[in-house]
């Protein structure tokens, strides 16, 4: 159905996967503004046009102490990145909500 609803030929097919390793360096941050709700902030940044030209991620928003060890964050990620080599390209950008759990142990 979404072949037929973007115009792809049933003939063309794709398979296949391609693998790399590239560098990344990362920070994040809290600032607690009351007792169970904090402010975070995480980014990295990798690539470096070693293997892929650039990829990065950047997520923010705030975080909710449930108990002593479980947690909830919201907010809003994006994530791009940017490879192309041997005539694959693949140059994906993400942005949305998020909503993660956690447990401290």
């Amino acid at each position: 159905i979404l072949r037929l609803a973007l115009g792809i030929p049933d003939n063309l097919k794709v398979s296949g996967s391609r693998g790399w390793v590239d560098p990344v360096v990362g920070v994040k941050g809290k600032v607690h503004l009351w007792k169970p709700i904090s402010l975070f902030a995480k980014a990295d940044v990798g690539g470096f046009d070693l293997n892929s030209g650039t990829a990065y991620a950047i997520n923010g928003g705030l975080e909710f102490q449930i108990t002593r060890y479980i947690w909830l964050q919201t907010g809003w990620s994006y994530l791009k990145n940017d490879y192309s080599s041997d005539g694959f390209t693949n140059n994906t950008e993400l942005s949305g909500p998020l909503v993660q759990f956690g447990l401290n142990f």
